[in-house]
């Protein structure tokens, strides 16, 4: 395999400062060395058109700024997904994009999601132009839309946000997981899926608003089977797609 170019995500994690409600990974305290990640990226090549690097949440990692760094040096693309709230310690880096994951800029809303204080959503607004400083392919703001943030209002607010920021955001529809079924009534709701097959495309096409995109459910699937090769679990489990790893199966 060495050579070939790939597009492949390592989950180099399974920690989280936060809890969100939809969120299908185990969260531990463990994390990947770089010797080991080292020899799981020499597995499938030496150099990549795409490398993302996700967890649990990356930036917990006490080796993330090296990571960036050997990552930024071997692939064409480097995407960070990263929940936002942690200052980011590591260096400018061209080739770096980062997709901050935020499903509201309303306190309330974004502390019953995440389970967490909303003081961690100013830490996210305080660190949203570091990142911006810090990546040179830019940042984008990743909505998972549930019952909790699919209102006018909040998708409104959110959408303004990003426009403020010079942001652009992008919207999808909550997965159901294995790990998360029981949830079901609660995350895809009437109401969410109001959002997504009427109210966000409106939005996007009366204002003609080109930072604002939508994955739909329709789409879900499609997007998420073509756009990787491969996504590599902590527990080194690989999975043909993002849509695999998101579902368990």
């Amino acid at each position: 395999m060495d050579g070939i170019k790939k597009r492949v995500i390592f989950e180099i994690n399974n920690s989280c400062n936060l809890r969100c409600m939809f969120c299908p990974v185990n969260k531990f305290h463990s994390y990947l060395p770089m010797s080991e990640l080292k020899q799981r990226i020499n597995h499938y090549g030496k150099r990549f058109e795409y490398l993302g690097i996700s967890g649990g949440e990356p930036l917990l990692h006490p080796e993330i700024d090296q990571i960036i760094d050997l990552f930024s040096n071997i692939a064409d693309v480097v995407v960070l997904s990263t929940n936002g709230t942690i200052k980011p310690s590591f260096s400018y880096t061209p080739n770096l994009g980062t997709q901050i994951n935020l499903p509201s800029i309303d306190p309330h809303v974004y502390s019953v999601i995440t389970n967490s204080d909303a003081v961690m959503l100013e830490n996210v607004e305080e660190n949203l132009n570091r990142f911006k400083e810090r990546s040179g392919l830019g940042v984008y703001i990743k909505v998972v839309l549930c019952d909790a943030n699919s209102e006018d209002k909040y998708i409104k607010q959110i959408i303004d946000f990003s426009i403020n920021n010079d942001v652009k955001v992008q919207f999808y529809p909550v997965v159901i997981t294995t790990n998360t079924i029981n949830l079901r009534d609660k995350l895809m709701t009437k109401k969410v899926l109001y959002a997504i097959d009427y109210l966000i495309p409106k939005i996007i096409f009366t204002e003609n608003l080109s930072n604002v995109s939508l994955v739909s459910r329709d789409k879900m699937k499609g997007l998420i089977y073509s756009h990787y090769e491969y996504y590599i679990r902590f527990d080194n489990k690989r999975f043909q797609s993002l849509f695999h790893a998101y579902c368990d199966v």
